[in-house]
């Protein structure tokens, strides 16, 4: 942002400080209820936002490409990356474009540096040879920095291909409940149909 933006939002902060906290902490509170809420769950699978908009964008070209998924810079995105287990299912989406993939958790949730594909290559390594489109945080401090979860695509297909479906949660995570198995199907059923397709 630049400095008359920042002022701006200070400003704004100050006035109505108040409400923007309970805005905030009420908004963290809304991600931990649909993560552990009562309604009829099959235990395993989740809806996950790649996370491509912001200031520091990741890249669905690189979860793709190499099979993960990151999230971070919180407290609460590592809680959410701690949740996964292997045998989780995915359903990833990026904002504007859609349902991209579904995939198989393969590992539990490592720190961004300590973090190595399936053919042990460290993605580290790959940020700091300039091979990853997003940007990931490999933050000293263990609560700013980005967690890394592996993960087996299939189906999967680029951007472009995308089941235009709406996402089902404002925020990065939520489980994919039961009542909506038809929205999954669905969702699957489009990917296998656009990763058949020919590419023009």
């Amino acid at each position: 942002m630049d400095r008359e933006t920042l002022d701006l939002a200070q400003a704004i902060y100050e006035t109505h400080k108040d409400v923007i906290d309970f805005i905030y902490k009420n908004s963290a509170r809304t991600v931990e209820a649909d993560l552990s809420g009562d309604e009829e769950w099959d235990g395993k699978s989740y809806f996950f936002n790649i996370g491509e908009a912001g200031e520091y964008p990741y890249a669905w070209h690189d979860c793709k490409q190499h099979n993960f998924i990151c999230a971070g810079g919180g407290p609460r995105y590592e809680r959410i990356m701690r949740r996964f287990k292997r045998g989780d299912v995915i359903y990833a989406y990026v904002s504007n474009f859609g349902y991209v993939g579904v995939g198989t958790v393969q590992s539990e949730a490592v720190p961004f540096p300590e973090a190595r594909l399936a053919d042990g290559i460290a993605l580290l390594d790959l940020k700091n040879q300039g091979k990853l489109d997003g940007m990931y945080d490999p933050h000293p401090e263990p609560e700013k920095r980005d967690w890394v979860v592996l993960v087996q695509w299939d189906p999967v297909v680029d951007k472009a291909q995308a089941v235009r479906e709406a996402p089902v949660h404002i925020g990065t995570c939520a489980r994919f409940y039961i009542k909506r198995r038809d929205l999954m199907e669905k969702i699957r059923r489009g990917l296998q149909k656009s990763s058949m397709a020919p590419s023009h």
